[in-house]
């Protein structure tokens, strides 16, 4: 019988066990149910027969996916009858969609206590103004009801507070790190003629690939590579329209997808890198541009979340305008043309990527916060 069971603390997790580690979220929310399916009576309201939209709503509105997302609430409501009252309830803010009616259910009528995590803010990175007001709004409806919010940084914290949450509502739980193993053999002979930006993280719109797409287009007339590491998600035509991007600036010969790596594949990626570039500006932790840092390469993101806090503006990196692809490709060209500059940030970014915590334990962290607030 696990912990939680002999404490009599149940708490249902809303969404399925990680069998595949696809991102850094994937990991820390992995991390934080095998502790609990340890130390709690932890369940999962299984959804998978429930019809889930396959449709990526980033970049547009439709009333298909509002009609899903009410479909979805309306599952889980019924789920929800099941529960019994004072049980706690775990939901990512990934599935604030499928859940920003069922929370107020559960808190107000099964009276459950209800435990929030949110690992990325993706109201900077929709399709339209609106999409991201929208987006804001849901993300307070379904915050509200929480009895605790867990945020990945203190970043993310700070967001959630300008939401009118009350401070002393969220905690923060920083991701662990493990940096890519180091190479058993010599890295690849790196082309010194050609400068190598790498992109690592899921092709999804909230990462704002086509922004860096469009910048490296606008810097065609240089001898530049974009390197993109990680799964390309075919959802909703986002690949469809990286790729369209790449047509339109001829640039075909200047990109290149490969794909998710891992390991000394993705350490020997790093070491044949001149720039990571973090685009996003949703990001709630940035963990590859620790990782970058590590490897001692310079960092251009946007300056917006996390990436603002872990990028010290001309010191380890530079800092572009969240959205704006011509300012990233004038950032980009500023590295491309001082040597100098970029010899200093590379020594520094090096120097502050041992300043990371590599040691939190994630997964007791969340559990003291939810057994506190008992």
């Amino acid at each position: 019988m696990a912990t939680g069971e002999k404490a009599g603390l149940a708490i249902h997790y809303l969404g399925l066990p990680v069998k595949q580690i696809r991102s850094g979220g994937d990991k820390y929310i992995s991390e934080v149910l095998n502790y609990l399916s340890v130390h709690a009576a932890l369940r999962y309201l299984d959804f998978s027969d429930c019809v889930w939209s396959q449709r990526e709503t980033h970049f547009r509105a439709s009333w298909h996916a509002v009609a899903t997302a009410l479909k979805q609430n309306l599952w889980a409501i019924r789920q929800g009858w099941r529960l019994p009252r004072g049980d706690w309830i775990l939901i990512n803010s990934y599935y604030k969609q499928q859940s920003f009616l069922f929370v107020w259910f559960a808190r107000y009528v099964r009276r459950c206590k209800l435990a929030l995590m949110v690992n990325a803010l993706y109201y900077r990175s929709r399709g339209s103004s609106f999409l991201n007001w929208l987006d804001r709004v849901l993300m307070w409806v379904f915050l509200k009801p929480a009895h605790v919010v867990i945020a990945n940084s203190e970043t993310t914290k700070n967001e959630l507070v300008r939401l009118h949450l009350p401070m002393g509502k969220v905690s923060v739980v920083c991701p662990r790190l493990d940096l890519p193993p180091p190479l058993t053999r010599p890295a690849p002979i790196k082309d010194e003629t050609v400068f190598s930006l790498i992109f690592v993280g899921q092709c999804k719109p909230f990462k704002e690939v086509h922004l860096l797409i469009e910048a490296v287009g606008k810097l065609r007339h240089l001898p530049m590579h974009l390197h993109i590491v990680g799964d390309a998600s075919p959802e909703g035509g986002y690949l469809s329209l990286l790729k369209r991007l790449i047509d339109k600036w001829g640039i075909e010969d200047s990109v290149t997808f490969h794909g998710r790596q891992e390991g000394e594949a993705l350490t020997c990626r790093y070491h044949m890198a001149d720039v990571l570039v973090s685009p996003g500006s949703g990001e709630g932790y940035g963990r590859v541009v620790i990782e970058a840092m590590h490897f001692g390469l310079p960092v251009i993101a946007a300056a917006a979340g996390a990436s603002k806090q872990l990028v010290n503006d001309g010191v380890n990196g530079l800092l572009f305008k969240p959205g704006d692809s011509e300012d990233l490709a004038r950032t980009i060209q500023t590295l491309y043309d001082d040597a100098e500059l970029y010899e200093k940030m590379a020594k520094r970014a090096r120097e502050d990527s041992k300043l990371a915590n590599f040691t939190r334990d994630v997964g007791n962290q969340v559990w003291q916060i939810i057994r506190e607030a008992t």
